[in-house]
């Protein structure tokens, strides 16, 4: 696997200030990852990046910049304890700054999970929603955490299969389901319950029968046995704009 490398990872030379510009708050470190690292973005292309924070983790964007702001003892929880994320920053992650060597610490730690099992079960759950009778009054923020419930189902296949990679595009070819990647690129409403059947496959796995109808049920009914499950369901009844990655990618297990 490849390792943390040093600035600057891109030729463009504007990209290091928008992203300090986009910046907020104080930072013990900042970490370009996703198809801008790996050296695959396209013209429109997110700017994705990880800053370590002392206080006040959250994701929020300024144009094209996505940010993931988390703390030092939540970002080491999660490295500790096998976090795909934390996977996805060690090895395609490109370091912008990290005077202390924090990150690089964190990062240093993360040890692969004994199996996968407790987070396919919360997926499986994710990916059961567009089957809820009230499905679709809450279109928008559905759609999105079934895509990212089945993008996690297409990482977790492709490490089992010892050929991880998190360019989507690649991930589907290999996995034999090439249609997912436009599928959760640009994902319709109509499209969503075939999307969670590509994760069920992925998954091998079938959708759980005997669920709460609706979802605000489902989502107090998964509260004890599926927590990152419950907080995805809980922003979609919510009507959230976005996915709060920050408090998703809390280790389970």
């Amino acid at each position: 696997m490849s390792t943390v490398s040093a600035w600057p990872p891109v030729s463009d030379p504007g990209l290091a200030a928008e992203i300090s510009a986009a910046l907020s708050g104080e930072s013990l470190a900042v970490l370009l990852y996703g198809s801008r690292a790996r050296g695959a973005a396209r013209s429109d292309s997110d700017v994705d990046v990880l800053q370590l924070v002392s206080e006040n983790p959250r994701t929020y964007s300024q144009g094209r910049v996505n940010v993931a702001a988390y703390t030092p003892d939540h970002l080491t929880l999660l490295s500790q304890r096998g976090s795909l994320f934390v996977r996805h920053l060690r090895d395609e992650g490109l370091i912008i700054s990290d005077p202390m060597g924090n990150l690089a610490s964190i990062l240093g730690q993360y040890r692969p999970p004994a199996n996968y099992e407790p987070l396919k079960r919360e997926m499986t759950l994710v990916l059961s929603m567009p089957w809820a009778a009230d499905a679709y009054q809450y279109e928008k923020s559905m759609l999105r955490a079934i895509c990212y419930a089945s993008r996690t189902a297409l990482y977790i296949n492709r490490d089992e299969c010892n050929r991880l990679t998190f360019d989507v595009n690649k991930a589907a070819t290999d996995s034999g389901f090439p249609s997912l990647a436009p599928l959760i690129r640009g994902a319709h409403l109509e499209q969503a319950k075939e999307i969670s059947r590509y994760g069920f496959l992925l998954l091998k796995s079938s959708r759980p029968l005997d669920l709460p109808a609706d979802l605000p049920s489902l989502a107090i009914w998964a509260q004890d046995e599926y927590p990152i499950a419950a907080r995805l369901l809980e922003a979609v009844v919510a009507g959230d704009a976005e996915i709060g990655y920050t408090t998703l990618t809390l280790p389970v297990g």
